[in-house]
Parts: C-alpha cells; sequence; structure tokens
C-alpha cells in the first residue's frame, strides 16, 4: 500500500512523494513489531497521513510492481532479480548510510519476505545508480547520496507518524523536508550551469559555421572523404619529372 504526503504541489512536482522504498505500511508494520507502542493512544491524537487499511493483509512483491507500473507519468523501472550477492551489497550500503534502516530491514526479513526482497532489490538498484555517479561525476554524486539519505530518512518518519503523531516527529519531519528542498536546490543548480555550459559551446558551433560557412563546408568535405578512405583533392599537380639533359655533340672541333 502506497501512501501519499500532503505536500505543497510544487514540492511534489519536484520530488518523488509517493514512498517507495521500502513502502510505509510495511516501515510501520515492522516498526509495530519491533517498539512497543500503545494502542489505546489519545483519541485527540491525528495521524500525519492516512491510516494503515488491513495492515495484515502482507502485498506481495509483484502486487508493488504492478501498483507501481500504474502510476500515471511514472515508467516502472524493472529491478535487478534478488541474489545472496546483491542482498549483502544492499545491507552493506544500508550500515553505511543509513545504519537505522538495519533493524527493521531484518524484522522485514522475518515477517514479510516478499516485501524484503523487494526492498533489497530496490536498495540495490540505488547503491548501483549512485556508484555510477560517483564513478563519472564525483561532486554529483555527493548531492545524490544526500538526496537518497533524506529521502529514507522522510520515509521512516512518515511511517514512525502513522502510528501516533507527535509534535517531535512532526517538527523533525519538516527539517529533514527543508535539508532535503536544499539538497534538491543544489542539483537543480549544477544542472542549470551544465546546461548553461553546453548553450555557449552550441553557440559557439553556430557562430563559427556563420562566420566561415564555405571554409565549414570544406572542413567536413574533408572529414567525409577521409572516414572514406580517400585523399582529399590535391591541388593541380605541378610536373617534377627533371629536364631533359641536353644531348652532348659528337661533332669534333
Amino acid at each position: 500500500m502506497s501512501i501519499a504526503l500532503h505536500l505543497p504541489h510544487s514540492l511534489k512536482s519536484s520530488r518523488r512523494y509517493v514512498v517507495g522504498l521500502l513502502g510505509v505500511s510495511a516501515l510501520a508494520v515492522t516498526l509495530s513489531a519491533t517498539t512497543t507502542v500503545d494502542a489505546e493512544t489519545d483519541a485527540t491524537t491525528t495521524p500525519a497521513v492516512a491510516p494503515l487499511a488491513d495492515a495484515d493483509k502482507k502485498p506481495t512483491a509483484d502486487a508493488n510492481d504492478k501498483a507501481n507500473a500504474n502510476r500515471p507519468n511514472r515508467p516502472a523501472r524493472e529491478l535487478p532479480a534478488f541474489t545472496p550477492e546483491r542482498e549483502a551489497a544492499a545491507l552493506t550500503f544500508v550500515a553505511a548510510h543509513h545504519p537505522e534502516l538495519t533493524p527493521l530491514l531484518a524484522g522485514l526479513k522475518t515477517s514479510r519476505p516478499n516485501e524484503y526482497q523487494r526492498a533489497v532489490r530496490k536498495l540495490f538498484a540505488d547503491s548501483e545508480r549512485l556508484a555510477q555517479n560517483r564513478e563519472f561525476n564525483p561532486k554529483h554524486y555527493e548531492l545524490k547520496l544526500r538526496e537518497w539519505k533524506l529521502e529514507s530518512r522522510v520515509q521512516l518518519l512518515v511511517a514512525r507518524l502513522t502510528m501516533g503523531r507527535t509534535p517531535k516527529l512532526e517538527a523533525e519531519l519538516r527539517t529533514v523536508l527543508e535539508e532535503q528542498l536544499l539538497v534538491r536546490r543544489e542539483l537543480l543548480s549544477v544542472e542549470r550551469d551544465r546546461m548553461q555550459n553546453k548553450v555557449t559551446a552550441l553557440d559557439q558551433e553556430i557562430n563559427a559555421i556563420d562566420a566561415d560557412l564555405a571554409g565549414a563546408v570544406t572542413e567536413q568535405f574533408n572529414k567525409a572523404l577521409n572516414s572514406a578512405g580517400q585523399k582529399k583533392p590535391a591541388a593541380k599537380a605541378k610536373s617534377t619529372a627533371a629536364p631533359a639533359a641536353a644531348t652532348p655533340s659528337n661533332t669534333a672541333p
């Protein structure tokens, strides 16, 4: 079951606020199994998000994949298959970047193995995507990793708020959301600079063509011939033959 946060439209448009890592319901059920929660909380307490319905029904990984595929304007991404090696990599990633999830995943593995496997597949995919960022753009990687950490914390806080809304949790959620927006702003700024550099390079290429169209055509013509293994046309060849030597006279003086 997916639960959407009631956040400003501008925030929704720039971030994925339909929870998708473990799912709020899976996290909330796992939290309730690993922490002591008074079922008879104050009747005036209002949940931050819609209450969990049919919590005992355990959605399968296939059901979650179908739900993701049916969401509008969000093409489904095929997750990698579950393997022990990928499980180990995913758990190492979590231990390094959001250790608070580790005991929850352990509980999920026992109580909801299908949900657990899907979560591991998603975590492994995230770790691989971030690793590619680190290889090609270290600065972008740092920002994307911070974004992932904050998103993961948001999901965990929302799951806790479904179990009982408290001022402390609400304040923490607001703080994390503010950090998340600031990281998003940095990412947008980096992307804007990249696009501006691209526009500058395109302008330079356009100006070069405008300045000397004939020269540009000749350059491209020569490149086309070279790519086909042809030599560029030579200028009119000058005769390189040596002038014939004068025949010595055989007449005697």
